[in-house]
């Protein structure tokens, strides 16, 4: 398996700037390296690096009407940028035995949460949840509303959503 010493090397090989020979310097290598990880990081800003899908998980706490999403929230993931970078949202019921996983459908449409009333109706179980990539003061946070607002207290979130390449 190839690391990104060896991909360095034979980029630096590639683009002529050592020879098949050579290896590159310790700081030759670190300023390719420094490189590589700020070209990463401007694709992730683009959303062009994600490679796998992460599951995370939250309490879900009977009666609570929203939670924050981000890595500081209560929902602690990679913020999604939009509703459809959700890739799964729901939850587990961990009453039952063994804890069994409901998905639900796609988060609401803005016109189909506006649509939903009452917005505080409460229920035992999620049907729908919306999303919305909103900043919550000076942290980069999501909100995200189960509806109806669950009371059950033996459930537990589930969100797959994508995850970027972090730097080498």
């Amino acid at each position: 398996m190839a690391t990104i010493g060896d991909v360095i090397t034979a980029s630096l090989q590639d683009l002529g700037l050592i020879s098949a020979s050579e290896t590159p310097t310790a700081d030759d290598s670190q300023l390719a390296l420094d490189r590589v990880n700020a070209w990463i990081d401007g694709l992730a800003t683009q959303g062009l690096t994600v490679y796998q899908s992460s599951r995370t998980t939250w309490t879900i706490v009977s009666g609570t009407a929203s939670y924050t999403v981000g890595p500081t929230g209560a929902v602690t993931c990679t913020r999604p940028i939009a509703p459809d970078d959700i890739l799964d949202i729901g939850y587990e019921d961990t009453s039952l035995s063994p804890t069994q996983e409901f998905l639900l459908p796609d988060p609401l449409t803005v016109n189909a949460y506006a649509a939903l009333t009452p917005k505080s109706l409460t229920a035992t179980y999620p049907q729908y949840f919306y999303y919305e990539p909103t900043f919550a003061g000076t942290a980069s946070l999501g909100t995200l509303t189960p509806w109806p607002v669950p009371t059950s207290s033996t459930l537990v979130g589930v969100i797959y959503t994508p995850t970027p390449v972090t730097e080498f």
